[in-house]
């Protein structure tokens, strides 16, 4: 299982790659409203969107062709443009109105489109105070800061991406566990923390990885990178009691494409 999921973070890694990021702003309630814009450039591609937050978050963006040239991507699986919104520090994401992908991108020369000087893709996606978990199952969202992330690829002329942050703030009590205090609960077990005395003892430095959650636990994970290999521990947290589950740990080998991921999930 937790091959599966080293996977399933890196292919994330590659959808979200590269830098464009706005300052924080004073939480929102969802008793409250709010409405901010956001613009950003980027391989020849204009983001202009707005943000309307409240009891739920409504994002309207637009992607413009600023280039005198045409901009080629694949449409196979419809415009490859996608607006989401995470926890900061974590792979947690908001619950959305989109429809999960229910297409297979292989590349078919058919399927290249252009998106013609001035032409303008447009999206509206709403965002409701919700985890989407497994299946139809959600949590209220936690307190805290939210990445809005915006990526489109393109066919040879880059990936677009910017974030800008996002500080939630709600009226009634977390029914699920914090990042924080479940980060706490795993620091505290006996064989976590002979983990990172070994780790120390070797002189090897200790990164946090993005937490996420599946089912009913947090997933918190560290990593030390040493000489030769990439040492991970990766505890399970229940989201509701702070029980530790089954510890996990491995040893990955220290190439590119695993100290590239990693430094995509490094905190």
């Amino acid at each position: 299982m937790k091959k599966i999921i080293v996977f399933l973070c890196f292919t994330l890694f590659i959808l979200l790659v590269g830098c464009g990021v706005e300052e924080n702003q004073a939480a929102i309630s969802e008793e409250s409203q709010d409405e901010t814009s956001f613009t950003h450039e980027d391989v020849g591609l204009k983001l202009n969107a707005e943000i309307k937050t409240g009891q739920e978050i409504v994002v309207e963006a637009s992607l413009e062709n600023i280039t005198e040239e045409d901009i080629i991507y694949n449409n196979r699986c419809e415009e490859p443009f996608y607006i989401t919104m995470k926890l900061e520090g974590s792979s947690v994401y908001l619950k959305s109105d989109e429809e999960p992908m229910a297409c297979i991108e292989i590349f078919d020369p058919n399927d290249l489109v252009e998106l013609p000087p001035g032409a303008k893709i447009k999206k509206t996606v709403t965002f409701s105070r919700e985890f989407g978990l497994q299946g139809e199952e959600t949590i209220a969202a936690l307190d805290g800061t939210y990445s809005l992330e915006f990526s489109f690829t393109t066919y040879g002329t880059g990936h677009f991406y910017a974030v800008t942050p996002i500080d939630l703030s709600h009226s009634s009590d977390p029914v699920i566990l914090t990042l924080e205090e479940a980060t706490e609960k795993a620091m505290q077990n006996k064989e976590v923390e002979n983990w990172w005395k070994e780790q120390e003892q070797q002189g090897r430095e200790i990164r946090r990885e993005e937490a996420f959650i599946t089912d009913e636990d947090w997933y918190v994970m560290f990593h030390a990178i040493g000489e030769e290999s990439v040492h991970r521990i990766i505890i399970p947290v229940n989201i509701h009691s702070g029980e530790i589950g089954d510890i996990n740990k491995e040893e990955l080998p220290k190439d590119d494409g695993t100290l590239q991921w990693l430094e995509s999930q490094s905190r």
